[in-house]
């Protein structure tokens, strides 16, 4: 899987920040932070989708501090997850 749930961003984390950390592990096609359609403020998460799986996962068994915040499986601050992953935990 390529596609990463960034969860737990900050009110102030903007695309080009996922974009511009994200890209240190290989080619990133998008990345962007999801945004309330009415106010334009951002609902504290966002997608990463690199072009190689790989990619994906060296930065799921990384921890990182992105936007100043510390985001790794084990802290409630912000997680980034595969994309399949989240999935089988909401439900």
């Amino acid at each position: 899987m390529k596609l990463l749930l960034v969860l737990g961003t900050s009110p102030d984390c903007a695309s080009v920040l996922l974009q511009t950390y994200f890209s240190q592990f290989g080619p990133i096609q998008e990345a962007v932070i999801m945004k309330d359609r009415y106010t334009g403020k951002s609902r504290g998460f966002g997608f990463v989708t690199f072009s190689y799986a790989d990619d994906a996962a060296r930065v799921v068994a990384t921890e990182h501090h992105v936007d100043g915040e510390l985001c790794s499986n084990s802290t409630s601050q912000c997680v980034i997850l595969l994309y399949e992953v989240a999935l089988l935990i909401k439900c």
